[in-house]
């Protein structure tokens, strides 16, 4: 519906009197926990920001993006932070290393307020704390994630049980150094040490389950420095 898209929203957030022909092009599932439709945001907010010549600085962009949705404010500065509150209190964390990674979704679509809905516990969320040294490596960043948890992963596995068979398939797969639930869900995340590794997966991973979503990408750290707290 045209008043849940993110990018209609966050245009009219930024400037309800002007216009702007945008065309939206999706390749990602909708409802997968990867924060697609508050990238599409944080981008809307960016580029019209520009071709409107509003000037707005980061800081003013960040209040916009923390009203228009609680991821919006990360993937507006699309770099590496740390994040509080609901969202809108975001902390640079400096780069981190580049990693090949494949996106795995059951095709089950979920809402993050019916995972949060039935979260009665929570754990790992509040034992986390930003990285006290540089992530330099792979090895420094799974380090650092495999002492996290996703508190979401419970609820949403019993919503989506082929949420277990996901992470199952991608531990288990050669190179694959860390697997963990996305979000809230129901996209999974396999860190892998090579990109043949990575890619020798996701076919597998095609190839066994030719329903489910299967994406091998490559984080690669930004050329710009992260920001102060905002």
């Amino acid at each position: 519906e045209e008043s849940d898209n993110l990018v209609l929203r966050a245009a009219r957030a930024l400037d309800a009197t002007r216009g702007a022909a945008i065309t939206l092009e999706k390749n990602l599932p909708v409802k997968a926990g990867i924060g697609g439709g508050s990238a599409d945001a944080g981008a809307a907010l960016r580029g019209l920001n520009a071709f409107w010549r509003l000037e707005r600085d980061q800081g003013e962009l960040c209040e916009i993006a923390a009203a228009i949705g609680s991821d919006v404010p990360a993937c507006l500065l699309s770099q590496p932070v740390w994040i509080a509150g609901r969202g809108e209190i975001v902390q640079g964390v400096g780069t981190i290393p580049s990693f090949e990674l494949v996106l795995v979704n059951p095709n089950i679509p979920l809402t993050t307020a019916s995972v949060f809905a039935r979260l009665n516990v929570r754990t790992g969320i509040g034992a986390m704390y930003p990285p006290g040294s540089e992530i330099a490596s792979i090895w420094d960043l799974v380090n650092y994630l495999a002492d996290s948890g996703n508190d979401l992963e419970g609820p949403a596995s019993s919503m989506a049980p082929s949420i277990d068979e996901v992470l199952e398939a991608l531990a288990h797969e050669p190179g694959c150094v860390l697997a963990q639930m996305s979000g809230s869900g129901p996209t999974c995340f396999g860190i892998f040490q090579e990109g043949p590794w990575a890619r020798g997966a996701a076919e597998r991973i095609v190839q066994d389950h030719p329903k489910w979503w299967v994406r091998g990408t490559r984080i690669v750290p930004p050329d710009f420095a992260a920001p102060e707290n905002l």
